[in-house]
């Protein structure tokens, strides 16, 4: 009751406060063959209800086929993907990759416009 009562504090509602710590014990107890198992079957059901929904296979195929293809070259399920493994994969292999992250100059020039707008 003390996260609650903590939380509630900051003005942060309890019930967001609960699934906070919920997620942070799975991540932390997180089985590596257990996330690979809950991967793949929420690929399958959504293959499933999409398949009911009356998408044409092709497209399914189309929508699942890379998401598939890059957790299979970095032998890891999509929530455990870096930024810079995205980098390298769409980079192609042998190249050298090209960062996705905006630049320091760019990320304050961008904030300097945001700022000008309030």
């Amino acid at each position: 009751m003390k996260l609650a009562e903590a939380a509630a504090s900051l003005g942060i509602a309890t019930e967001l406060a609960d699934v906070a710590t919920l997620q942070r014990r799975i991540t932390e107890s997180a089985d590596p063959i257990d996330e690979t198992a809950f991967f793949h079957e929420t690929i399958a059901e959504y293959g499933w209800a999409r398949d009911v929904a009356g998408l044409a296979p092709s497209t399914l195929q189309t929508l699942l086929k890379p998401v598939l293809e890059l957790c299979d070259n970095f032998d890891c399920v999509p929530w455990r993907l870096t930024s810079r493994q995205f980098d390298q994969y769409f980079a192609g292999p042998g190249k050298r990759h090209h960062s996705t992250q905006p630049s320091g100059r760019l990320h304050l020039a961008h904030t300097a416009l945001e700022a000008g707008h309030d």
